[in-house]
This record gives C-alpha cells, sequence and structure tokens, in this order.
C-alpha cells in the first residue's frame, strides 16, 4: 500500500517544488541574468582594462565582476565606467581598493538603461598606482570576465526570461540532465518490476 502512494506523493512534491520555484522566478526575483563570460583566473590590473558587453535585454542595471585584494591592503582608488557605442560614458561608478575581497564579487548596480537591448558596451576599469596592486578575473583570452543583469518590468518577460534560462542552463549541463532523467526512471522501472 505505501509502495503504491509513494510515486503519486513524489511526483506531487515535485510538481508543488518546481511551481514554487517558478513563482518565485516570476514574481520575485526582478534582476535577471542579460549576459556573461566566465573567468579562468586572475590577471593583475594595472592602469585601465576594457572589454566589450553585448546586451540582450532592455533595462541593463547591473555588471557584476570579480576581483581580488590580497590581504584586502590595497586602498586606492578605482573607476568602473560603461561607454556606449558613440564612446560616450552612460554609467560611471569610483569604488575603493578596500571594496574588493580577497577575492570577491564587485556588484555595480546603476539606474537601468531602459533602451540597452541588441547594444554594446565597453566595460572600462581604471586603477590608480596605489601598492599592492590588485587582480581582476579574466577569461583564457585575458578579457574581463562579467556577469550582466537586467531588470525586468513585465511579468510576460519574467516568464519569457525564465524559460529561456532554463533552456540555456540544461544546453550547457546537457549530459547532467539526461544523467539524472536515467537515474529517475531507473528508480521508477526497478520500483514498478518490485511489486
Amino acid at each position: 500500500m505505501i509502495n503504491k502512494l509513494i510515486w503519486p506523493v513524489v511526483l506531487l512534491a515535485c510538481v508543488v517544488l518546481i511551481g514554487v520555484i517558478f513563482a518565485i522566478n516570476v514574481f520575485g526575483v526582478r534582476n535577471r541574468v542579460d549576459s556573461f563570460s566566465p573567468g579562468d583566473k586572475f590577471e593583475v590590473l594595472i592602469g585601465q582594462k576594457t572589454r566589450k558587453l553585448a546586451s540582450k535585454n532592455n533595462f541593463l542595471n547591473i555588471v557584476m565582476l570579480r576581483m581580488k585584494n590580497p590581504g584586502i591592503v590595497n586602498d586606492g582608488a578605482f573607476n568602473f565606467q560603461l561607454i556606449d557605442e558613440g564612446g560616450d560614458v552612460v554609467r560611471q561608478l569610483d569604488f575603493h581598493g578596500m571594496n574588493i575581497g580577497d577575492p570577491g564579487d564587485l556588484r555595480f548596480q546603476f539606474e537601468p538603461i531602459t533602451d540597452s537591448a541588441g547594444k554594446e558596451y565597453e566595460i572600462l576599469i581604471t586603477a590608480d598606482d596605489s601598492q599592492p596592486t590588485v587582480s581582476i578575473d579574466v577569461n583564457k583570452d585575458s578579457e574581463i570576465a562579467y556577469t550582466s543583469y537586467f531588470r525586468t518590468v513585465n511579468k510576460s518577460l519574467a516568464i519569457a526570461s525564465f524559460v529561456n534560462l532554463l533552456g540555456e542552463r540544461i544546453s550547457t549541463n546537457f549530459g547532467i540532465f539526461i544523467f539524472w532523467i536515467f537515474i529517475l526512471f531507473g528508480i521508477l522501472i526497478y520500483d514498478l518490476k518490485k511489486k
């Protein structure tokens, strides 16, 4: 009797969990991943370093970078700029060396850029000559690693973003997705054969 009830309960629990995650993503999360470039290593930041950022959505409002201030002893001045295709600085933020962890993520949040979809921006990080130097996370081509976010303004956009991100994650980790599907079906088949 218990074996007959376990699968409907497990299925119901999975559906409820997926529903809760979906509801939180659609109604609770306002900032969603726009684009990202993962890093491979830290590189010393001397002077200026730039990187292109292609925004996929309107309302770009956050850029996150990973930096490293060994021992958190550098207290120099730094500057973050977001420059549009015409060379104009559209967003600028100053920050201090003590804001950088060992390592740590730096969140540059600014007023959303309403018409950012399909546009390319340049990230410019400027460091003063303070010592010891800090490092910035870069990819294998020595380009700044980043994650950008956009603010959702309507629920249909939030739903579309959730579905697209889920599809990207499944396609990126397709082997793991298939592995878990096989495990789930294996357990189900094993349980049905036991009866």
